[in-house]
């Protein structure tokens, strides 16, 4: 989860097939890409938080509990789909789109892309566009 430079720790870093990703890196550039993306983090396979956070005034009305409990589910969730990837193939990402918001979840190795935004995001063009950016 981190990446040592001389003496220092790079919290945030993670390398697959080498590939290293800088999640803060990944998490600023996908909140830039539309002002209706309210929310970008990365956790890890247990639902725990490791980077991200809110774009604008979004993190007042969130509760870190919500949040908690939400990562947990989303991180049992993707848990629950490696069992047919063998036969479906791995997942790239998934939307969920609810009456209040859409959710985008994109493994990453070990851990897990999860992106909240608006209902009126042009959510495939954003996928398209955060697969690009997770695949540079």
């Amino acid at each position: 989860m981190f990446k040592r430079v001389g003496r220092l720790k790079i919290i945030g870093v993670e390398k697959m097939e080498n590939k290293i990703f800088d999640y803060h890196k990944i998490c600023d550039e996908i909140k830039s890409l539309d002002e209706k993306i309210q929310f970008v983090s990365v956790i890890n396979a247990d639902g725990n938080l490791i980077t991200g956070g809110t774009n604008g005034d979004s993190a007042d009305a969130q509760s870190k509990r919500f949040y908690e409990e939400l990562y947990e589910e989303v991180a049992t969730r993707i848990k629950l789909r490696k069992k047919f990837d063998m036969l479906l193939g791995e997942v790239r990402g998934t939307i969920v789109i609810r009456n209040r918001t859409i959710t985008m979840n994109f493994p990453l190795k070990e851990n897990i892309l999860f992106i909240s935004a608006d209902t009126s995001l042009e959510y495939g063009i954003i996928f398209e566009k955060i697969l690009k950016i997770i695949q540079e």
